[in-house]
């Protein structure tokens, strides 16, 4: 009795349509791939802008004493500086605790007398994140709030795709963050 053989693999057909099958499912997935990537750059200053909001505040009402943030271009830096000239907070930020002597909010860290508790070295990678008002500091009172004279302040966070694909990040006056995602009925403006 003669055994029958089989051949296991592909035959040229079988290969061919599969590789068409991979072609249509890929020219649908890359264009959205593209877009998930460009929201995924685009969140990463974002998160770090939130988590120093989030310990700037939380650094007041533990210490009790008010603490500021101001933009800085270089926050990486050994002695960092604030930014006084330009509202771009997508470069970095100091958390700082101003001298008890001083003024707080002043939007000018002295590392003589101020405290640096924290540089964020933010690299927006072709983004930016505006203050919407030209803030270019603001502080935390020792409860948390802001110190602004209970107002809000508004930034919005954008890259290079436009209104419909920004975020607004507010400060309300109690000093808790809210993020509000573009789209093209919700565009975000000065972006």
């Amino acid at each position: 009795m003669r055994k029958i053989k089989f051949n296991s693999g592909f035959n040229l057909i079988e290969l061919i349509i599969t590789i068409g099958i991979v072609a249509v499912i890929a020219t649908f997935a890359l264009p959205s791939f593209t877009t998930l990537l460009a929201n995924n750059r685009q969140q990463i200053p974002i998160s770090e802008f939130n988590q120093a909001l989030q310990l700037a505040r939380n650094e007041a009402i533990s210490s009790g004493i008010p603490v500021s943030m101001c933009s800085s271009l270089n926050a990486g830096a050994n002695n960092p500086i604030c930014n006084g000239a330009d509202d771009d907070w997508g470069n970095g930020i100091l958390i700082y605790q101003p001298a008890l002597n001083s003024i707080a909010g002043v939007g000018v860290f002295n590392p003589a007398n101020d405290r640096l508790i924290r540089q964020f070295d933010i690299q927006s990678q072709g983004g930016v994140i505006n203050a919407l008002g030209g803030e270019t500091f603001f502080s935390f009172q020792n409860n948390g709030l802001l110190s602004n004279a209970g107002a809000s302040i508004v930034f919005s966070a954008c890259d290079d795709r436009g209104e419909s694909a920004g975020t607004q990040i507010t400060i309300s006056a109690t000093g808790r963050a809210q993020l509000l995602k573009g789209n093209k009925t919700t565009p975000i403006p000065n972006c």
